[in-house]
């Protein structure tokens, strides 16, 4: 594929969470080129700690222990935040936006207050 249909991703949380989506996109990236037209890749990973216990490896070139590197790497279309909480989420997520990155957070853990009205759960 061209350079022009690549999406390059970059992750902040490389955990149980993190390192699955890490193993499913790199299993599937053939079938979801085909099926999406584009290249799906990684290129950068925030993690606590580079020996943290994983499910699934991720190898130590894709790592860093500085999440403003994976937010501020030109490389680095989509950021996806998966570290939970929602202080140093929030902050991570902006910092992309900032930036005209797209960013992504699970929907279960938002950045801002619910809309009145907004039913919560519990």
């Amino acid at each position: 594929m061209k350079k022009a249909n690549r999406v390059n991703i970059g992750m902040i949380g490389g955990g149980t969470v993190g390192s699955g989506v890490f193993h499913a996109l790199q299993k599937n990236a053939a079938l979801m080129a085909s099926r999406l037209g584009v290249t799906v890749s990684i290129v950068k990973i925030a993690v606590k700690a580079f020996d943290e216990p994983r499910p699934y490896p991720i190898p130590p070139s894709f790592m860093t222990l500085n999440w403003q590197e994976v937010v501020n790497d030109p490389n680095v279309h989509i950021v996806i935040e998966l570290v939970g909480g929602t202080t140093i989420a929030k902050t991570m997520v902006l910092a992309a936006l900032k930036l005209g990155k797209a960013g992504h957070s699970p929907p279960t853990r938002r950045c801002s207050p619910p809309m009145p009205g907004a039913v919560r759960r519990r």
